[in-house]
């Protein structure tokens, strides 16, 4: 599926819901903060599992340590391995958490073009490596806090650029096509992250869309609230 199939959807849907599909029905400013948030919260997921993994890293290495305890012959309810299982799971909902949120993001920007006539061709799936490391001087193989830090900045200096072309439209007309434009980069850029992080970020967007069908808003809310 390409992105342009993914946008046909998610305007279908704000259509149906009342979310806006033209730009005098949308606030550009929010839409955008409320993209860079999805990567902010991707972000605070993703450090939150990594603490926890460190975490059970070191639970287990004391258990290892401990005076003739062997943590893989402990019985399998002692408060140890219920703790061992738990930060497990813990950190597994917490990673799902951070590709949802990549999704959300890519979905928000999506919408935000459509209603501006934007056309995305890029596709979605697309084999892991093919594009280049848009953190450049930095490994992405290694997995910390900096390489997710690094990911937020990237798409908010994205959006920060966007919203400065939009704010400048009126005056100097060819900001409307680098409006767009920025807008584009911003989705690529969320294909980026996928690649690199291996998920599936159009399963992430059709997800959304898919709950998004069960839920209702206020229209007072229609800005605030798609896929929140």
């Amino acid at each position: 599926m390409t992105l342009e199939s993914l946008k046909q959807l998610v305007m279908q849907q704000a259509e149906e819901k009342g979310f806006g599909t033209r730009p005098d029905q949308i606030i550009v400013s929010e839409k955008l903060i409320l993209i860079c948030d999805e990567a902010l919260e991707a972000e605070e997921a993703i450090a939150k599992a990594i603490a926890i993994s460190e975490k059970k890293s070191e639970l287990y290495l004391s258990m290892r340590q401990g005076p003739g305890v062997d943590p893989d012959k402990v019985r399998k309810h002692t408060p140890e391995q219920m703790l061992l299982r738990y930060t497990s799971n813990h950190a597994s909902d917490l990673m799902e958490s951070y590709f949802h949120n990549w999704g959300d993001a890519l979905q928000r920007i999506l919408h935000l073009g459509g209603a501006f006539n934007v056309t995305f061709h890029e596709p979605v799936s697309r084999p892991v490596g093919k594009h280049d490391n848009p953190f450049p001087g930095y490994s992405m193989t290694c997995e910390s806090s900096q390489k997710y830090s690094l990911q937020t900045k990237g798409l908010i200096d994205i959006c920060i650029l966007a919203y400065r072309d939009y704010h400048n439209m009126k005056k100097v007309p060819e900001r409307e096509t680098r409006f767009k434009e920025g807008l584009i980069a911003a989705a690529h850029y969320c294909l980026n992250i996928s690649d690199i992080e291996g998920f599936d970020i159009e399963a992430a967007v059709l997800e959304k869309i898919q709950t998004n069908k069960s839920r209702e808003w206020r229209p007072s809310d229609y800005n605030e609230k798609l896929g929140a």
